[in-house]
């Protein structure tokens, strides 16, 4: 072999392992992305409880503002990490959860929701995020217990390979395409509702305003 052949050879192996040891980091730390989400989701309760428990007014805004931030922080960072999902060669080439796109796709959903209607005033909001996080996270949970992480099981390797995205490249392709397109149109779908309520706020504000309510 030449150098260049050497360096070249050198610079894919380092390449193509970082790409998979970041791969692999974030197929694995997403469980307890999704496990950390729906605790603090359904905790939701207690902490509506614990709201009044305080003398203080802004006591109480910081407690319930520290829970919201979390607990949306997390949707989003739960998303971003889930795009890899959504490029077919890497989805087809690991040991994946086949159905980890449609886990990020109900992310997707869910932050739309929030974006679009008040879900912690709206019953039938809350609700519907409600049922796409239990969604997201049995989608994202199950292929990888029962699946990516069952292969060394022989009884149920089976079974498992069924959940694994590398063991089916052709619907794994088809399935992508498909997340694609739903998470573009919810994309549209929030750009669409920013840019035209942007608009409407704007037109609707008094001469001397800008779009925060702040004079002049």
């Amino acid at each position: 072999m030449t150098p260049d052949q050497v360096n070249q050879a050198v610079y894919n192996a380092i390449t193509g392992s970082g790409e998979s040891i970041i791969e692999g980091t974030v197929a694995a730390a997403l469980p307890m992305l999704w496990f950390a989400l729906i605790a603090i989701h359904l905790a939701r309760p207690y902490i509506l409880r614990v709201v009044p428990k305080f003398s203080l007014r802004i006591g109480a805004d910081l407690w319930w503002l520290a829970y919201a931030s979390v607990r949306d922080i997390l949707l989003v960072v739960i998303f971003v990490m889930s795009i890899q999902f959504f490029f077919v060669d890497p989805f087809i080439a690991n040991q994946f959860p086949i159905t980890g796109g449609v886990a990020a796709v109900c992310a997707l959903a869910a932050l739309v929701i929030k974006l679009i209607w008040d879900t912690d005033d709206e019953p039938n909001a809350f609700y519907a995020v409600s049922i796409l996080i239990a969604a997201g996270s049995v989608l994202y949970l199950v292929p990888t217990l029962l699946g990516v992480q069952a292969t060394d099981f022989g009884n149920v390797n089976r079974v498992s390979s069924l959940m694994i995205s590398s063991s089916h490249p052709v619907f794994t392709a088809a399935i992508t395409y498909v997340n694609m397109a739903l998470a573009g149109l919810l994309g549209l779908i929030a750009v669409g509702y920013v840019v035209f309520f942007h608009s409407a706020v704007t037109q609707d504000l008094p001469e001397g305003s800008d779009a925060t309510g702040a004079g002049a």
